[in-house]
């Protein structure tokens, strides 16, 4: 074990340990499918099973050492402070978006404007036809962990009808009445193992838990990433593109005090449906107001804008490393050099690697 990893083990224990890895859980409507194309929702939301006062004051004495990773863990600890706020004052619109702008931040100006300029584009797609099921997507996704070697990662289908990665659990949730089309499948393998699981195994394999857990602001580079797999790979269609941009509308006017209503009938003016305006409106006012939908194209942007400078193949897999942010690359590189971490073992194949 490095200097540096023994300075910071037992710190890196505790502040991880209090993380809350089904925040977004907490903050999904109970009532979703109840509520379901109500223009004018009143969400509920489930219980929680821990104290998040308690938590709250074992974070708070905390004591992280000064030197190398002290600003990591400092942060690390402010942004679990934050969710357990949030998850203090559901429904509490004012409270909940300015801990929200903590968390994930806005977007930038550049990424709106992106945004409006993707969904005023003419609508061409052709969309294939969803005629496989959750137990397709699983059969497939277990070839590919099979591949890597990932023995200890599970596969389970769920009542929810998202496809989510839970790093810690080495856990991916189907929605077992999704449909799916061919490419539907191949994305979701390139985006939810490809980066998602790939990240985590590296990150798991780390001395300090964090790498796993998620630095701080980690996730606009972890979904950035994702998003440029699918691109990379030609599977990021039109249509998946536009949903992405229409999150990016719904958090900036999430921000700028519009309702659900206002965002809802914005977004049917660019050609969503009903229930894909309602789907990407009620995401982004889940809790009270929870900004982190924009991430995804304006990390899409910071990752494209990373790999078109020199040494692209070096960053990239400096990325591997575990579940960091663009910004940590230069601590990353330190911490390799001093042979405190270890080089990440699991890629996806890029074809300049």
């Amino acid at each position: 074990m490095g200097s540096i990893v023994a300075k910071y083990k037992e710190v890196d224990k505790r502040i991880c340990s209090n993380d809350i890895p089904r925040f977004l859980y907490y903050i999904t409507p109970s009532n979703l499918e109840e509520e379901k194309l109500n223009p004018y929702p009143e969400f509920n939301y489930p219980g929680l099973d821990f104290n998040p006062d308690k938590k709250i004051e074992e974070l708070s004495l905390i004591v992280v050492p000064e030197g190398e990773l002290a600003e990591v863990y400092e942060k690390k600890k402010d942004e679990i402070i934050y969710k357990l706020e949030v998850l203090k004052n559901r429904g509490k619109r004012d409270k909940v978006v300015e801990l929200s702008e903590k968390l994930y931040g806005k977007p930038k100006k550049a990424t709106v404007d992106f945004a409006k300029y993707i969904l005023e584009q003419e609508q061409r797609y052709y969309e294939d036809p969803k005629i496989l099921g959750a137990e397709d997507l699983k059969k497939e996704m277990e070839k590919i962990l099979e591949k890597y070697n990932l023995k200890d990662w599970k596969i389970e289908l769920s009542e929810k009808p998202e496809v989510t990665v839970s790093p810690l659990k080495k856990r991916i949730t189907i929605g077992k009445n999704r449909k799916f089309s061919e490419k539907d499948i191949r994305r979701l393998i390139e985006h939810e193992i490809g980066v998602h699981a790939l990240r985590a195994e590296n990150g798991s394999l780390q001395p300090l838990e964090i790498f796993v857990a998620g630095f701080p602001k980690y996730l606009k580079t972890e979904e950035g990433l994702a998003l440029y797999r699918e691109k990379d790979t030609k599977l990021l269609e039109n249509k998946k593109l536009r949903e992405y941009a229409a999150r990016v509308i719904a958090v900036d006017m999430m921000y700028n005090g519009y309702e659900f209503r206002q965002i809802f009938e914005e977004l049917k003016s660019y050609g969503f449906s009903d229930e894909e305006a309602w789907n990407i409106t009620y995401r982004v006012l889940r809790g009270g107001g929870i900004g982190k939908d924009y991430i995804y194209l304006e990390g899409l942007r910071e990752i494209e804008e990373l790999l078109e400078k020199e040494n692209k193949d070096k960053k990239l897999k400096l990325l591997y490393v575990g579940k960091i942010g663009i910004d940590d690359l230069n601590l990353v590189e330190e911490l390799l050099k001093a042979k405190e971490i270890i080089k990440p073992k699991y890629f996806p194949e890029w074809e300049f690697i």
